[in-house]
């Protein structure tokens, strides 16, 4: 897994223990096993961060709607 991937997986870890508000760049930085400077040389600041997760999350939920939608997948 790469950096971003780390702190992608990260960031998502700290948001569903602690919240958006509790989800700092120190926090996931630590989670992802990463330092805070290793974090800022992907991202400028914790919403871009935040920005892709959901990015990332909404275009995996549009794909299951649209395999769902022409009965690539089974609603069960």
């Amino acid at each position: 897994m790469n950096g971003k991937e780390k702190i992608l997986e990260a960031a998502k870890n700290v948001i569903m223990q602690k919240g958006i508000d509790g989800a700092t760049v120190r926090n996931i930085a630590k989670e992802a096993g990463l330092t805070t400077g290793a974090l800022y040389h992907h991202y400028k600041n914790k919403e871009e961060i935040l920005y892709e997760v959901l990015d990332r999350e909404f275009s995996i939920t549009g794909n299951i709607n649209k395999q769902l939608a022409e009965g690539k997948l089974n609603s069960r």
